[in-house]
């Protein structure tokens, strides 16, 4: 999973060396992203920035619009009281439903774990997971943060089965559990699944007619789309591992998302927009595409419909 940061204003504002310290622990490439606590935090950042000199500021202001751009900076919706101050408010939400950690301009009594002056993260960088168990839970608390923000959202992965069958119904748990992700939070308006044409794996007709029930966890104004492709030989992105892409960010597993297997263990690699949407672009079906070759038409599925063969996949 991503780590959901509080940032107090202040403590990142305090200087031009502090704000770029603190910057470049956060991103999807990170593990990391700061909370937007509360939804006026690009503003009270620059509030606090302004009792700098010009070329700080101008400095922090520049940096601020990066940390938009490149989704630093995401808006979890948490409760704000703008009758208490920050301190007040991050802790007593801290000790509700606890951040991944809390950044503060001075350390505070507090009994709760996981608040963090500038000077301490300084000493202490905060460690990420970068190994998870490979089981459904685990899998799908990785991609939490990317499937509740992305927009657009696509798994790659060679022996992706979602068709009915008892030796694959860890894949199919899989999937429905990451729409009903994407469903609680209302996003994305196309999930697209690549997989590789080979010996055991079904064609999209076979899969056609074998989705019963799929389509009742799509999220009404959704769609769900697969295809099939052979590899060419000078392909930029191997068929070799599983990764799940979007316009927010990427992860790379170096196992497939079907298995369900407490005792394996999956290495992660994180990717951040740039380089998610350069993976993502090696699949656009089209006459000068790169890298891979569809096999036959792709398949869509809607909330509670039949699903349909298609010609072309929608960008």
């Amino acid at each position: 999973m991503d780590y959901e940061f509080a940032v107090e204003p202040e403590a990142i504002a305090s200087s031009w060396e502090n704000f770029r310290f603190v910057m470049s622990l956060f991103g999807y490439s990170e593990g990391r992203l700061i909370s937007q606590f509360p939804n006026k935090w690009f503003r009270e950042v620059y509030q606090r920035a302004s009792e700098l000199s010009e070329v700080e500021l101008s400095r922090i202001e520049v940096g601020l619009r990066s940390a938009k751009d490149e989704y630093k900076v995401m808006k979890f919706s948490r409760p704000y009281n703008s009758d208490k101050n920050w301190v007040d408010n991050v802790i007593f939400e801290h000790q509700r439903n606890p951040f991944g950690g809390v950044i503060i301009s001075n350390k505070v009594e507090s009994t709760t774990s996981g608040v963090f002056s500038i000077e301490e993260l300084e000493k202490n960088k905060i460690s990420v997971a970068n190994q998870i168990s490979a089981n459904v839970d685990s899998i799908v608390g990785a991609l939490h943060s990317l499937l509740r923000f992305g927009d657009q959202i696509e798994f790659v992965d060679p022996y992706l089965r979602i068709d009915r069958g008892k030796e694959d119904s860890s894949s199919r748990l899989l999937i429905k559990r990451c729409l009903e992700t994407i469903k609680e939070f209302g996003r994305c308006s196309k999930i697209v699944i690549h997989y590789k044409d080979q010996k055991r794996m079904p064609t999209i007709r076979h899969i056609k007619y074998r989705m019963t029930g799929i389509s009742d966890f799509v999220p009404d104004g959704t769609q769900l789309e697969l295809y099939r492709w052979e590899e060419k030989a000078d392909c930029p992105i191997e068929f070799h591992g599983r990764h799940l892409l979007t316009d927010k960010g990427g992860i790379f597993f170096d196992g497939g998302f079907g298995r369900n297997e407490d005792n394996r263990k999956y290495t992660l690699t994180r990717w951040s927009s740039g380089e998610s949407l350069e993976r993502m672009s090696a699949f656009l079906r089209n006459e000068l595409n790169q890298g891979h070759k569809l096999v036959e038409k792709g398949l869509r599925i809607y909330h509670a419909k039949e699903p349909e063969l298609i010609d072309r996949l929608v960008s």
